[in-house]
């Protein structure tokens, strides 16, 4: 089934594909799964641990960081630097993927999307990606 970038109940999600390169495991193993566009979340892409460890990132020397939540509370996540695929564009970006716990969804944020041209149309319930025009 193909998905198309959209918005549900308010909120705009981009179809994915998560890789793990060094150790070649990719999430799903077929198809794709939706991420949440936080324009909020400054990282690059944050996962459920029981993703981040089926990708094997868990058996990986993982880097940890502070993130500071809108409430102000802080977390600290857990890391490593991984891909993901934007199946609408057929565009791979490299980047920081990290987890915190009890997370229950698939969040992408300003480091993945910042080199996108992204238009959100409330109208329709759509979101439309593009790659930038190279600046020359």
């Amino acid at each position: 089934m193909k998905m198309t970038p959209h918005i549900v109940d308010g909120t705009p999600v981009i179809e994915i594909v998560i890789e793990n390169p060094l150790l070649k495991r990719t999430y799903p193993e077929k198809g794709a799964v939706i991420a949440v566009v936080d324009t909020g979340f400054e990282g690059f892409l944050l996962i459920p641990e029981d993703i981040f460890n089926y990708l094997g990132f868990d058996q990986l020397k993982t880097f940890k960081r502070n993130l500071i939540l809108p409430n102000g509370e802080a977390i600290i996540s857990e890391g490593f630097y991984g891909k993901i695929t934007l199946t609408k564009i057929d565009q791979s970006l490299e980047g920081y993927i990290e987890t915190v716990k009890n997370l229950t969804e698939i969040v992408i944020g300003i480091q993945a999307i910042k080199n996108l041209k992204l238009t959100l149309d409330y109208c329709t319930n759509t979101l439309t990606i593009q790659r930038c025009k190279s600046k020359e």
